[in-house]
């Protein structure tokens, strides 16, 4: 059994980019996820035995997305994880899609999904206290041409997600 998400991995370039905005802009007194962890999650599974990820993976075999961009042009803040996450303020037709058809697949193999609307963020910090007064915007244009299935593992310096599949996005 492991702890498993569906999401999009950033070039490093990018996971730098970000790095040094969180650094000019953003108060220290949170704790930083680090670079190598950044990721935008597209469906959040949780614990799944092995026998469900296996057939997960059969039917994530069988999509076909195209490939999007997303632009993080906003900072927010949920008070009760005490998260502050670059967002999007507008999620685009094939992302909507492609998690659509992601959450079926993982629906339809018996695993419970919370019933929330899909905001696609990139989490900056933990422990924050709140929304801080943010100067510069941020401005982050990534295009994406393949999602990831991860497995998030607990380690004795923190938790590190490894990927455990690529699927590739047509070109639009």
């Amino acid at each position: 059994m492991g702890r498993y998400f569906f999401g999009l991995n950033l070039a490093s370039a990018f996971k730098q980019e970000i790095t040094n905005w969180r650094e000019l802009h953003l108060p220290n007194d949170t704790k930083s996820v680090i670079a190598e962890n950044f990721h935008i999650t597209l469906v959040f599974l949780g614990m799944v035995e092995q026998e469900t990820i296996q057939r997960c993976i059969t039917e994530t075999n069988n999509i076909s997305a195209n490939r999007f961009s997303i632009l993080l042009n906003s900072v927010g803040f949920w008070p009760k994880p005490k998260v502050l996450f670059l967002a999007s303020d507008d999620v685009a037709v094939t992302l909507s899609i492609l998690v659509n058809n992601l959450t079926n697949i993982v629906i339809n193999n018996g695993i419970k999904l919370q019933q929330r609307p899909y905001i696609p963020h990139l989490t900056l910090c933990r422990k924050a206290k709140a929304l801080p007064n943010i100067l510069a915007k941020p401005n982050f244009e990534i295009e994406f041409n393949n999602f990831c299935l991860y497995e998030s593992i607990s380690t004795d310096r923190g938790v590190q997600y490894k990927v455990v599949q690529t699927w590739p996005l047509n070109g639009s």
